[in-house]
This record gives structure tokens, C-alpha cells and sequence, in this order.
């Protein structure tokens, strides 16, 4: 039987080698995948300048957002640690959360 869980694990080292799966993500992270618009370019500006103020929630918002790549941000683990950490900073439980998550699967 372990045997099966190792060529299991294989399988889904190789998935993730690729990213995230962003449907099982979704789904483990709590994030609603319904009728979500992406934000315009410059939306997502005015909430990136904003959570670069300083401001815990919007940066872990940003930071999830990114680490995810939905609703107009483009996936980037770079910015999504940075943004989550500005929050985790400042206790935010969400961006100590999310780093945790992305420390554990080597993200970023």
C-alpha cells in the first residue's frame, strides 16, 4: 500500500512543478470561484498603491490575490510574499496564514 503512495505523491509533485492548481487551490483556501470580475489595470493599481501604504488588510488581500492570480492579478509569488508580509507585520492572521502555506510548498 505505501507504494501506491509514492507513485501518488510523484504525480502530484509533477502538477504543482507547473504552479498551483488554481481550482483545488481555490477550494482549499475559501475563495468563492463564482461570478468573480477581474479588476481593470487600473484598479488593481489603486489597490496595489494602497496596500503599499501600508494598510494590513488590503496588502493581504493584494497578496492573496496574487498568489492566486484571480480577479485581474496576474500570479506571482514574488508579490504575493511581499504583500502578505507587509500584512503578517502587522499580525494580520490571514498573511500569517497565506506565507505559512507558501513557505510549506516552497512559493516565493
Amino acid at each position: 500500500a505505501a507504494l501506491n503512495y509514492i507513485e501518488v505523491a510523484r504525480g502530484v509533485a509533477r502538477v504543482y512543478s507547473s504552479g498551483m492548481p488554481q481550482a483545488v487551490e481555490l477550494v482549499r483556501l475559501g475563495v468563492e470561484g463564482g461570478d468573480t470580475k477581474a479588476m481593470s489595470a487600473s484598479e488593481v493599481s489603486l489597490f496595489v498603491e494602497i496596500a503599499a501604504s501600508g494598510d494590513p488588510n488590503i496588502a493581504a488581500a493584494v497578496g492573496k490575490r496574487y498568489l492566486l492570480g484571480i480577479e485581474g492579478f496576474r500570479q506571482s509569488y514574488k508579490k504575493a510574499r511581499e504583500h502578505l508580509s507587509v500584512a503578517a507585520d502587522k499580525n494580520h492572521a490571514a498573511a500569517l496564514g497565506l506565507l505559512g502555506y507558501m513557505f510549506c510548498l516552497g512559493l516565493g
